[in-house]
């Protein structure tokens, strides 16, 4: 009987495709609450690339980001301790008209939802009080890992910054830098 040569197969595994988006905004709009600022954070991407819609399988792994806002204040710098900004990020439409994450904070599935308030970066000796009603408040470093699939052909990944608290009289201008992680399935 002849001798019968077994030979294993080798299969290689799809990998998984990863993929960077970062950038650096800069925006020196000037809102007055209650109005709010948003932004679409794969929006780089999609000017890169020339995208007019989503692919298939695509998943927000992590973000980083940290923000920076210049504010004016309403009155006398002593009483800014409830002020801040509201932090949010989720996934919809970027099209659609958005609700702000302040006045409407179950509207959306939020990934982050934050507020970072000025009394906190004082008592940490970031700043002192503002003595011509205008400062800077600054976020952190936010680690994010959010796992978010990207559901709709046009959904995107929104920031929301909102402005909170009676003595705000208006942000002057918001800056951010941000580094996005995407899961674009398997090659």
């Amino acid at each position: 009987m002849p001798a019968v040569r077994r030979y294993r197969r080798f299969t290689r595994r799809p990998r998984k495709n990863w993929q960077w988006v970062r950038g650096t905004f800069n925006d020196v709009t000037v809102v007055t609450p209650p109005a709010f600022y948003t932004e679409d954070l794969l929006q780089s991407l999609r000017t890169e690339y020339g995208i007019s819609a989503q692919f298939p399988d695509i998943v927000i792994w992590r973000i980083h980001i940290k923000i920076s806002a210049k504010i004016t204040w309403v009155a006398s710098p002593a009483a800014q301790f409830a002020a801040g900004m509201i932090i949010a990020m989720f996934v919809d439409d970027a099209n659609f008209t958005l609700q702000s994450a302040g006045l409407k904070p179950y509207s959306e599935k939020y990934m982050y939802y934050g507020e970072t308030y000025y009394s906190e970066a004082v008592m940490l000796g970031e700043r002192g009080i503002a003595a011509n009603n205008t400062d800077y408040l600054n976020t952190d470093w936010l680690d994010i890992k959010a796992r978010r699939r990207l559901g709709n052909v046009d959904d995107s990944l929104i920031l929301q910054v909102v402005p909170t608290g009676s003595d705000v009289a208006s942000f002057q201008g918001i800056s951010f830098t941000q580094s996005t992680l995407l899961s674009l399935g398997r090659r």
